[in-house]
């Protein structure tokens, strides 16, 4: 979470997202979304890995800490932020997998989701055996 004074923007250097949970495949997500929304997605300029550890070095997108200033902002700003973001969801909701008929990371490796215990599994080859798991 960003701790920035109230209002203040967010950095514009570029950072490096580094953690034992970091995957390759949330770049390529992240390029994926950049590719086929208007969802402003931070660029990736690098992914590498040091010790088994992946590295995503990605700029940051220029702008004010919502969290920050929503208390702050009048009524319509606030309406537009939420359309905005409701906006996000459509497109994320209406992209088209790369194999529909597969239940896969982006590049056809199996599914990370952090709240399971052995967070990776699949990848599936239907979504009949994706609900059998």
């Amino acid at each position: 979470m960003d701790t920035k004074p109230k209002g203040k923007e967010a950095e514009t250097s570029p950072f490096v997202k580094a953690h034992l949970k970091v995957r390759y495949q949330e770049a390529l997500s992240m390029e994926f979304i950049a590719q086929n929304t208007t969802i402003p997605v931070p660029r990736i300029l690098d992914v590498y890995t040091v010790n088994r550890i992946v590295h995503i070095l990605q700029e940051r997108i220029q702008g004010l800490v919502l969290e920050l200033v929503w208390d702050d902002l009048p009524l319509d700003e606030k309406r537009s932020c939420m359309l905005q973001i409701k906006d996000y969801f459509i497109q994320l909701r209406n992209l088209k997998p790369p194999h529909p008929e597969h239940v896969q990371s982006i590049d056809g490796s199996g599914l990370s989701d952090n709240r399971v215990e052995n967070y990776i599994w699949g990848p599936f080859s239907s979504h009949d055996e994706f609900q059998k798991s």
